[in-house]
């Protein structure tokens, strides 16, 4: 799968939970008899408290649904670990690997340790990923990146454009009270 289209499914496949309402919901549910009913009513399970994870999970339980959602990393808020930095990795550095794998300062050892930093290797791509809860976002680097708009049409040609850049995209800068949300600019918050 080249880099274009594993983006573009992986884009997809969460704008399709983000935008799922309570009706469909309740239009996909059949008529079931009393014990059928008791496992229809059991918590839907979200795998990772990412973007996609956590975006999920807050429409499933908008829609009245129960959702218990697992992680496979630290709350980092709450473990009174510090984040490692480039020049003096620490525990967080990396996940259970023996030597930091941040770009361009891998050289340092480690003693294995469930961090936060960890990348998946793909033959064309490889991808930062964040462990803990928060996901990506841990690995964003605080920033908040809208596309430039060709750039968005150009990888997916099929969808509104006009529509993600006046709504979707300012509807998601609100959602996460981020602060200052032109088209094009990376803003940097802490």
């Amino acid at each position: 799968m080249d880099r274009k289209k594993f983006i573009k499914t992986g884009i997809l496949a969460v704008s399709g939970f983000y935008f799922l309402n309570a009706n469909l919901f309740q239009a996909m549910q059949p008529e079931t008899n009393s014990r059928e009913k008791e496992v229809i009513d059991a918590p839907i399970l979200v795998i990772g408290s990412g973007y996609g994870g956590a975006v999920s999970a807050l429409r499933l339980c908008e829609a009245g649904k129960k959702v218990v959602m697992l992680e496979m990393g630290l709350n980092w808020e709450k473990s009174g670990i510090p984040f490692s930095n480039m020049l003096k990795p620490g525990k967080s550095a990396a996940w259970l690997k023996k030597k930091t794998i941040a770009p361009f300062m891998n050289i340092f050892s480690l003693t294995p340790f469930t961090g936060t930093l960890d990348r998946m290797d793909f033959e064309h791509i490889n991808i930062w990923v964040g462990r803990g809860v928060g996901g990506g976002s841990l690995v964003n680097g605080g920033m908040a990146v809208t596309p430039k708009e060709s750039y968005f049409k150009e990888i997916f040609p099929d969808l509104d454009a006009e529509k993600f850049y006046n709504t979707y995209f300012p509807l998601v800068h609100k959602e996460i009270n981020y602060p200052g949300a032109e088209p094009n600019v990376i803003k940097i918050w802490i």
